[in-house]
C-alpha cells in the first residue's frame, strides 16, 4: 500500500481542496506559483470537480451522497436543468420553472442564492453518470470467499466493534456505517488496524499479515452501499485555537470528553483528540466527517442544512486546530 506521493501532487491537491472550500462560502482565491504567474481557479479543478465540492457542502444533507438517487428529504437532482435550478437556488420553496411537475411536493428547500455564480460547476457534477460511477463499485457478495476470509478474521475484532461491525456506544465506533465507508480509504483501515490507537482500547494488529487486512476490509466494504467520497489526506487546516476551543467545548465536548479522550474517560464519542487517532487521520477525513456526519451512529452533522449546528468553513478549520493541540497534550501525559 502506497502511503506516499508525489510532493508536488500534493501541492496541487491541496491547492485543489483549499479553493474548493473556499469556492464553498463565496470567495475565490488566485494563487501565484514560484515563477510569479497567476494560476486560475480552472487551472487547478475541473467544474465537475468544484460541483462536487459545492454539492457536498450544500445539498447532500437532503439529497443524499448520490445525486442519481433519492435523498432522505430531497429528490434524485441528477440531469437537472439550468432553469430549474436557477429557480430553486434563488427562491427555494415551492417555486418551479412554469409547467414543471415537482418530483415531491415539499417546501423544505431554502433559498441558496449565494451558490448561483456555481451554478455552471454544480450542472457540470449533476449531469455526471453517477449510475455508471455506482456500477462500477458493486459491493461484494457476502458469498464472496474473500468476503468470507474476512469475516472469519473480522472475528477477532467482533467483541468490541460487533459481530457485524455495527460498534457500540462507548466501547468501539462502528465500521459499516455508510459515511465511515464512503470516507475512509483503504490505507486509513489497514493503517488503524495494523498500528491501532494508542491510548485507546484499540490495539495494534501487527500480527496480521497483508492479505488477512486486506480481506478484513473487503469484509467492511461489502457493507458499503454508497460512493467513495475522495478526501484528500494533505489538506492542513489553519486557524485560531483558542477559537477552536470555545467552539469544541460547545459543540463536540459532550460526547468526546473535554480532552478528546473520547470512551476512555466515559465519553460516548471517539477519542478524537489523542494521537493514536490523529496520527492516521488527516485534517480533510476530519472536516468531511464533521460536515456530514455518521449516519446510524450518535456523530451527527455540523454543516449543511440539517446541520446539528451549521459551522462555517472557518470554525471547522478552528475546531481542527485545537484537536491538533489536543493530540500533542494528551501524547505528553502518555
Amino acid at each position: 500500500m502506497n502511503f506516499f506521493l508525489n510532493r508536488s501532487n500534493n501541492m496541487v491537491k491541496t491547492m485543489k481542496i483549499a479553493i474548493g472550500f473556499l469556492m464553498v462560502i463565496g470567495f475565490f482565491v488566485i494563487p501565484t506559483d514560484s515563477w510569479g504567474q497567476s494560476t486560475t481557479v480552472s487551472d487547478i479543478m475541473r467544474p465537475e470537480e468544484k460541483g462536487e465540492l459545492i454539492y457536498r457542502a450544500n445539498c447532500f444533507s437532503c439529497h443524499g451522497s448520490d445525486p442519481s438517487q433519492d435523498g432522505l428529504f430531497g429528490p434524485s437532482i441528477q440531469g437537472a436543468s439550468k432553469e430549474l435550478l436557477m429557480i430553486r437556488l434563488q427562491k427555494g420553496g415551492r417555486h418551479y420553472p412554469s409547467g414543471y411537475k415537482p418530483k415531491r411536493d415539499s417546501a423544505t428547500m431554502p433559498p441558496q442564492a449565494h451558490l448561483i455564480p456555481q451554478i455552471e460547476n454544480l450542472m457540470a457534477y449533476l449531469n455526471m453518470d453517477h449510475a455508471e460511477a455506482r456500477a462500477k463499485k458493486k459491493p461484494l457478495k457476502s458469498s464472496d470467499p474473500v468476503v468470507e476470509r474476512g469475516k472469519q478474521t473480522f472475528a477477532m475484532c467482533a467483541p468490541c466493534h460487533q459481530p457485524n461491525g455495527e460498534g457500540k456506544v462507548g466501547l468501539a465506533p462502528s465500521l459499516t456505517d455508510q459515511d465511515f465507508l464512503a470516507l475512509a480509504s483503504d490505507d486509513f483501515i489497514a493503517d488503524t488496524i495494523s498500528h491501532g490507537r494508542p491510548g485507546t482500547s484499540m490495539i495494534s494488529f501487527a500480527f496480521l499479515n497483508e492479505n488477512q487486512v486486506s480481506d478484513i476490509i473487503h469484509y467492511l466494504r461489502s457493507f458499503q452501499r454508497t460512493p467513495s467520497r475522495v478526501v484528500d489526506r494533505e489538506w492542513v487546516s489553519f486557524g485560531d485555537q483558542k477559537k477552536g476551543e470555545e467552539l469544541y467545548e460547545g459543540s463536540c465536548s459532550q460526547c468526546h470528553g473535554i480532552n478528546g479522550k473520547g470512551y476512555i474517560l466515559g465519553g460516548s464519542g471517539t477519542g478524537i483528540g489523542l494521537s493514536g487517532f490523529l496520527s492516521q487521520a488527516s485534517d480533510g477525513y476530519i472536516k468531511a466527517v464533521i460536515l456530514s456526519g455518521r449516519e446510524g451512529t450518535p456523530m451527527r452533522a455540523f454543516g449543511g442544512f440539517l446541520g446539528l449546528s451549521q459551522l462555517s468553513d472557518q470554525e471547522i478549520n478552528d475546531i481542527i486546530v485545537h484537536l491538533r493541540y489536543l493530540g500533542n497534550q494528551n501524547a505528553n501525559e502518555l
